[in-house]
């Protein structure tokens, strides 16, 4: 045996062998790292609205803006179209996402409304035409027609187009474990109220103000 290729052959085993634990030892340490982050980091859905064609993501505490344009023309539609036999129903499926803070004022005006429509026979529909998200204020708002239809309507059975307004919802929501909570409910008539339009509102009071202001300055020399 030639011991200096013995010596070579050993001492390249070493070298090797050495190399390999520290090998193992990265790859260890990259697995606990790896684990670690998908540990902690939050599961991201991705869902296909069925009110829009946009893919929507979902976390548990937030969602794209698609998510959210989705679930408030949903809710504008299933508040938009009642009628003295489902308004049982709309109430119910509105509960699960009311936060707590409007919760108690959202049911009693929507069971309200309920008794108001039983009485009166009447029945509201409600056809979108616009869904809109402001990032700045975390709104959506849905724009469309209001119809609404009363007994006076019905004319030999058929159901005759009742009384037409342009009317907005308008919704603030916000994700909790990976379902919609809302927060605010507006529902008026006339344009969205955004950011601009509620500004220029501000301004127009503001000057219609100056003017009286004026006017009983005059009024009182």
């Amino acid at each position: 045996m030639n011991i200096n290729n013995f010596k070579e052959s050993w001492t390249g085993l070493q070298s090797e062998s050495k190399f390999y634990k520290r090998l193992c030892l990265g790859l260890v340490g990259a697995n606990i790292l790896l684990g670690c982050f998908l540990f902690t980091k939050e599961t991201i859905v991705v869902l296909e609205p069925w009110t829009l064609t946009q893919t929507a993501q979902l976390e548990q505490k937030k969602a794209t803006r698609n998510y959210k344009e989705a679930w408030g023309l949903a809710v504008a539609e299933l508040m938009g179209n009642i009628t003295p036999s489902n308004v049982d129903f709309v109430v119910e499926r509105l509960k699960p996402l009311l936060d707590p803070s409007i919760y108690n004022d959202t049911v009693r005006g929507a069971l309200e409304q309920a008794q108001s429509l039983k009485e009166d026979r009447i029945s509201q529909s409600f056809m979108p035409r616009t869904v809109e998200y402001e990032a700045s204020t975390n709104k959506v708002f849905v724009k469309g027609n209001s119809y609404t239809t009363g007994a006076s309507n019905y004319v030999n059975g058929d159901e005759e187009e009742g009384i037409r307004k342009e009317m907005t919802f308008e919704f603030v929501i916000d994700v909790n474990h990976y379902l919609p909570l809302f927060k605010q409910i507006s529902v008026y008539s006339g344009t969205a109220r955004t950011g601009k339009v509620l500004k220029r509102m501000e301004q127009a009071q503001k000057r219609q103000q100056e003017r009286e202001a004026k006017q009983r300055e005059k009024e009182n020399q």
